[in-house]
């Protein structure tokens, strides 16, 4: 359960709902764990290695996943013989449909015997409901802009309510392609107000221009209402 700490009145975020352990310390490959934030709900994400960490951020910093669960236990049927497959995440997104994904490194994912695994759990995952799609996650597959994006979103997720306000105000009146240097200074706030467009790119009340990482040099054009 959520326990609000002595004095502070600050809730702890939700313990992990991770269906087998999960190490927090290894010698051979990294762990740790993020919290997954929606709303005023918090909950801690166990990872085992670098390539979830970066990929648990990417989910965590789409608006559309509106859950996020790791470690979720999926009964299969290994040539009749069962099995228990842990999928390293599931999310549940805002459009209702739900995605169950493995995280391995491309080297592993490329080798045949993975794929045709692989293959079969997908087929019973979606054939009994379980997931609408399963999707395999890769280091290959990873984006470092697109990385570096999901950290920034995360890093500026706190409300603002001046500045949030007035860069919304500012995002419904552009009509053509405009540097983010000059957004902000229309808003007038410095940084406060660079953090508060960011929150509209997440959103989709902004649109880049181009691919690439979010900076003061990025174009962006009005996206759909805020």
């Amino acid at each position: 359960m959520q326990i609000e700490q002595t004095g502070s009145g600050r809730k702890l975020p939700f313990q992990s709902m991770a269906q087998r352990k999960v190490a927090t310390t290894s010698k051979g490959h990294a762990s740790g764990h993020l919290i997954f934030k929606r709303g005023e709900t918090e909950r801690i994400i166990l990872v085992e290695s670098d390539l979830e960490m970066k990929w648990a951020i990417i989910l965590d910093a789409d608006p559309s996943v509106q859950d996020l669960r790791e470690q979720v236990a999926f009964q299969w049927s290994d040539s009749g013989r069962a099995r228990t497959h842990y999928f390293d995440f599931v999310a549940s997104f805002s459009q209702g449909s739900r995605i169950a994904f493995m995280v391995k490194p491309a080297w592993r994912a490329e080798k045949s015997a993975f794929k045709a695994e692989a293959r079969a759990i997908a087929e019973q995952a979606t054939r009994a409901g379980f997931a609408d799609e399963v999707r395999v996650l890769t280091d290959r597959a990873l984006s470092n802009a697109n990385l570096n994006n999901a950290r920034l979103f995360r890093s500026v997720r706190e409300v603002d309510d001046e500045a949030d306000s007035i860069a919304a105000t500012v995002a419904r009146n552009l009509f053509s392609p405009v540097k983010m240097s000059a957004l902000i200074e229309e808003i007038g706030l410095g940084p406060r107000g660079f953090k508060a467009l960011v929150r509209l790119v997440q959103r989709g009340a902004l649109r880049q221009v181009c691919d690439g990482g979010i900076g003061l040099e990025t174009l962006v054009s009005g996206g759909h209402v805020a």
